[in-house]
């Protein structure tokens, strides 16, 4: 409880102002994050698994270290968590296959998180899938297709009043 605990906090700040503080304390924690997501996976508990592991995205993609992020989210996946939990572990393990080059399968964790995220009825998360699909569909050139997930997702941030997610979705939008 302790290190998903430090990974849900690290994951919060890890893109903020204070970025430069909690990677340097994921790096020094990094070996207890690893113990202590090997140990969920060995006790089989799906949802503490993806969660931890999810919390980590963010580490991941600025540490370049897709590798072991697709890894780690792919075994927490094969566990079976919550639909609500393996959304947000489906977004964090498309971006880590969009990082490593692997688009296809970037998409199909993407659409897969968008169903995830739909049943459970998670609106930020729906959100998230959505402008993840539509980022990959402007990537491999479908700008119409990118541009309609965008938009959809729009709704929901500014419904959430999450200014970050509205900015993010909107940068997309317009670097195309």
């Amino acid at each position: 409880h302790h290190y998903l605990a430090v990974a849900r906090d690290i994951g919060r700040h890890a893109n903020g102002a204070d970025a430069k503080t909690w990677l340097t304390r994921a790096d020094q924690e990094l070996s207890n994050l690893r113990a202590a997501h090997d140990w969920t996976l060995t006790v089989g508990r799906a949802d503490q698994a993806a969660s931890l592991a999810a919390a980590l995205d963010w580490y991941w993609w600025i540490r370049a270290a897709s590798s072991e992020g697709i890894d780690r989210l792919t075994r927490s996946l094969a566990l079976g968590p919550t639909p609500a939990i393996a959304a947000q572990a489906r977004i964090g393990l498309a971006t880590m296959l969009h990082q490593a080059g692997r688009r296809v399968d970037a998409e199909a964790e993407a659409d897969a998180a968008r169903r995830d995220a739909e049943e459970a009825g998670d609106r930020r998360a729906l959100a998230r899938a959505l402008g993840t699909l539509g980022r990959l569909a402007n990537d491999r050139g479908d700008l119409a297709g990118g541009d309609e997930r965008l938009r959809t997702a729009e709704q929901p941030y500014e419904e959430l009043g999450n200014g970050l997610g509205l900015a993010w979705i909107r940068l997309i939008r317009h670097a195309t």
